[in-house]
């Protein structure tokens, strides 16, 4: 559980260009909303 938490916490700081592909996989409604 804080593997994930710490996850989507990196997710939101890193810029969207670096975000890594399993990441991207994981939370495809969250991808929307950064290109929004």
């Amino acid at each position: 559980m804080l593997l994930l938490l710490l996850t989507i916490f990196f997710t939101l700081l890193m810029p969207p260009k670096r975000k890594p592909p399993h990441v991207a996989r994981a939370y495809p409604e969250e991808k929307k909303n950064i290109n929004h």
